[in-house]
C-alpha cells in the first residue's frame, strides 16, 4: 500500500516558494534606502531565485505540484523582477541602455501581473508557460551578472567594457521578446479557460 507523504512533504514546496516572500521585503527597503550594498543586494536575490529553483523541483519529488503553488510562485517572480526593475531606473550606476530596456519589460510585467490576478480570481491555470520560464531565466541571469559587474567596478575600479553592456543589453532584449510571448501566450490561454467554463455552467 502506497503511503501518502507526510505534512512536511506535501508542504515543503510552498515553504521554499513563501520563504522568498520575507526576503522579497528586505531587498526592498534595502534598495530604497541602500541602494550600495550591491554585494547584500546579490546576496538577497541569489537566495529568492535558489527558491525558485528548489521548489518546484521539490514539488515533483514529493508529487505535491498545486495550483496555489504555481499561483505564488508567478507572485514571487514578478515581485522580485519588479523590486529589480526599480533598482535599474533608480541606480545612477546603471547604463542608461539598461534603463531604457527596463521600461518597456516592466510594463509588459503589469500586465502579467493583471493576467495572475485575473487568473487567481477565476481560478484558471496560473502557473508560468515555457516562455516565461525562459524569461524569468534570461532575467535572472542578467540580474546577477550585472549586479556583478557592479561589484567588479566597485572593488577593481572596472567600468563597464562595451562587450559586458551589449551582452546584458542583449539578455534584456530576449527577455523581453519572451515576456511579451509570455503575455501572449497567457492571455489566449486564459481566455480559453474562461470559454470553457462558460461551455460547462
Amino acid at each position: 500500500m502506497k503511503t501518502k507523504p507526510n505534512w512536511l512533504a506535501r508542504n515543503a514546496a510552498n515553504m521554499i516558494t513563501l520563504s522568498a516572500f520575507p526576503i522579497c521585503f528586505v531587498l526592498l527597503w534595502v534598495v530604497i534606502v541602500h541602494r550600495n550594498w550591491t554585494l547584500t543586494i546579490l546576496f538577497l536575490v541569489t537566495a529568492i531565485f535558489l527558491t525558485d529553483f528548489f521548489d518546484g523541483r521539490v514539488a515533483r519529488y514529493f508529487k505535491t505540484i498545486s495550483s496555489f503553488g504555481a499561483a505564488a510562485d508567478r507572485l514571487r517572480d514578478k515581485l522580485v523582477m519588479g523590486i529589480m526593475f526599480a533598482f535599474l531606473l533608480l541606480d545612477g550606476r546603471i547604463h542608461i541602455t539598461l534603463k531604457v530596456l527596463t521600461v518597456p519589460l516592466a510594463v509588459v510585467e503589469i500586465a502579467l501581473l493583471m493576467i495572475w490576478f485575473a487568473e487567481v480570481k477565476k481560478k484558471t491555470d496560473a502557473s508560468a508557460g515555457r516562455s516565461g520560464k525562459i524569461k524569468m531565466f534570461l532575467m535572472s541571469a542578467a540580474t546577477l551578472l550585472m549586479l556583478l559587474n557592479l561589484i567588479i567596478e566597485e572593488r577593481w575600479g572596472q567600468e563597464y567594457h562595451l562587450l559586458a553592456t551589449v551582452f546584458l543589453d542583449s539578455l534584456f532584449l530576449i527577455s523581453l521578446f519572451f515576456a511579451v510571448k509570455s503575455y501572449l501566450g497567457h492571455r489566449a490561454k486564459h481566455r480559453a479557460q474562461l470559454s470553457a467554463q462558460l461551455g460547462q455552467a
